[in-house]
């Protein structure tokens, strides 16, 4: 219990220091309209598939350059 405390209070201050900017505000309002409706399993859902999707286009664009790179040497 006193880890979740201590997440649900780390995701307020982190959610209380965003920025103004553009990207900051489309952010926020994403956060409020979707993400903190959620239970906290589907959040943690959520988190490791854009994490795994992250991963996908790096390594994606690894591969891209990679094979970019063969080729210009042949």
């Amino acid at each position: 219990m006193r880890a979740v405390i201590q997440e649900w209070l780390k995701n307020i201050k982190r959610y209380s220091e965003l920025r103004q900017g553009r990207f900051q505000r489309i952010l926020k309002w994403f956060v409020d309209r979707h993400y903190l409706h959620l239970r906290p399993d589907q959040r943690k859902t959520i988190q490791a598939i854009l994490f795994m999707h992250i991963v996908g286009m790096v390594s994606s664009a690894m591969a891209i350059i990679a094979w970019g790179i063969a080729f210009a040497l042949r």
